[in-house]
């Protein structure tokens, strides 16, 4: 399955939808973010997505949020935090406030599912514009 539209109807959305009816849900809130995140390697098909997901984490925070708990859970701890740390100790991450910090339980899933349905919103725009690009010949 390469194509946007379809990975979005197929998977984000009612990814998505099951995280919407069981808010409280760690489990329902990884996966929605992981679907969601992952729609850029079926946006960039057939490219290397890395430039297009830093261009979506710039042009959405809550993209880059999504991602970030995608990742965290993914990895337990992103590289470039441990980075962060290094040169000001005393920032607030991101981390923090989603309540990625020790247990996984800690995750707050009520402001993510905020986050997680502005970055659907953001990806249901940019299938709409895929849709409008003209179809290389």
């Amino acid at each position: 399955m390469n194509d946007f539209a379809e990975y979005m109807e197929l998977i984000v959305e009612p990814t998505f939808e099951d995280f919407r009816r069981n808010g409280g849900s760690v489990r329902h809130a990884y996966l929605a973010c992981l679907a969601i995140y992952h729609a850029v390697d079926r946006a960039a098909y057939p490219h290397e997505p890395s430039m297009l997901a830093e261009q979506w984490r710039t042009a959405s925070m809550a993209f880059m949020l999504v991602e970030e708990v995608a990742q965290h859970f993914k990895h337990g701890q992103r590289r470039w935090v441990k980075k962060a740390k290094a040169r000001n100790p005393d920032a607030l991450l991101i981390t923090h406030p989603l309540g990625l910090e020790g247990s996984l339980k800690g995750l707050e899933t009520h402001p993510l599912y905020f986050q997680a349905r502005d970055a659907v919103l953001f990806l249901r725009e940019k299938v709409k514009l895929a849709a409008q690009a003209p179809s290389p010949q």
